[in-house]
């Protein structure tokens, strides 16, 4: 191998294969390790498990040799690397911390050649170009280094926190929003400017009469006699340990409210919704994955909503607007409001978003 003095102030640029030694490590079954022992046993992911005697007595790096081939570990004691890694003792000249940063900066992972388990030639490895200062700038590398990984690792703390509190926070605000607490009642400005208003209650009360207009419209267009066949009457909430609400507010269930476009959704396969890609918005859970035009399926246009329908996510209870006419895939139930407006119920269904029994 090369010596690299450190004494010099200069960067030497030479290749892996002249300052170290990647050494094959050794098998040790899970059955065969003493689990009592404080030893790691290293494979290609990091530490597999522990052991009572160690395959390398000093500190060195562990490379990834199968599987998750190129992945670089350090250990800073005794170790046990498996067969499915190399590991590296470095000489005296060579930082330990310092190789394990190079090494992790080369990337070793795009060595790999192999076609089925990924796999890393140490050969490969030999050939890649590192830089090398002299020892003590090594330290002062590593210890810059790893003073603003603490730093990027803090404030990486510091966001996940922030992240966390303005989730709480939302949660909070919509759910002061759709229990009344967020802005004055109407029952309140009413009573305080002398005038009538219209209560939840009665607002429900015509919303299930224009829910049962537009279904005899329905039976009427088919040649049926509406009078003569049973109305099918939306499910009604059950209020027995629901938390009283504020004056003027009444419990609805989503079925009393709105009209459901379920019967209607299109599931398209990529190839087809590539191959017909056009001006209509496609929408599944996340929001709109594609844009295709009307689709003549069975012999009939398919094209399913318009403007003035609730799209509602059927993996996480996540509701949004859509807008124009538009198709939407099996895995968002797409719904439309009766009367009211549809802000408020796509602000109540995402204030629920936390739960997992909204439907």
């Amino acid at each position: 191998m090369t010596n690299i003095t450190s004494s010099s102030d200069a960067w030497e640029t030479v290749t892996i294969g002249d300052i170290v030694s990647f050494e094959y490590g050794k098998a040790l079954q899970k059955e065969k390790r003493d689990q009592s022992g404080n030893i790691p046993v290293y494979g290609s992911n990091g530490i597999v498990g522990f052991h009572s005697k160690a395959l390398v007595t000093e500190p060195c790096l562990i490379v990834g040799r199968k599987g998750t081939a190129g992945e670089v570990h350090i250990s800073t004691g005794p170790c046990w690397p498996i067969d499915t890694t190399y590991y590296v003792v470095p000489p005296k000249d060579i930082n330990l911390r310092f190789l394990y940063y190079q090494l992790k900066f080369k990337n070793l992972s795009l060595l790999d050649r192999s076609t089925a388990i990924p796999g890393l030639n140490r050969n490969d490895a030999y050939a890649v170009e590192v830089a090398i200062p002299s020892t003590d700038e090594q330290e002062i590398i590593v210890s810059r280094i790893e003073s603003l990984f603490s730093q990027l690792d803090a404030a990486t703390a510091a966001l996940k926190r922030v992240q966390a509190n303005l989730k709480r926070y939302k949660a909070s605000v919509l759910k002061a929003a759709c229990e009344g607490q967020l802005v004055p009642t109407e029952a309140e400005l009413a009573r305080k400017e002398g005038r009538s208003y219209e209560s939840g209650a009665e607002l429900l009360e015509r919303i299930l009469k224009e829910r049962r207009r537009r279904w005899e419209e329905e039976q009427r267009a088919k040649g049926k006699d509406p009078v003569k066949m049973k109305y099918p009457e939306p499910a009604r909430p059950d209020t027995e340990e629901l938390p009283e609400l504020p004056e003027g507010w009444v419990w609805a269930t989503v079925e009393q409210i709105t009209e459901n476009f379920d019967g209607k959704r299109i599931p398209l396969k990529a190839s087809d919704r590539n191959s017909i890609q056009g001006k209509y918005p496609y929408y599944g859970a996340s929001g709109i994955i594609d844009y295709i035009n009307d689709f003549i399926f069975d012999g009939s246009f398919l094209l399913i909503a318009e403007d003035g329908a609730n799209l509602l996510s059927r993996s996480t209870p996540i509701a949004f607007q859509a807008h124009g006419k538009f198709w939407v895939n099996n895995h968002a139930h797409c719904l439309r409001t009766i009367v009211s407006p549809l802000g408020y119920l796509e602000t109540y269904i995402n204030s629920l978003s936390n739960q997992s029994n909204v439907l």
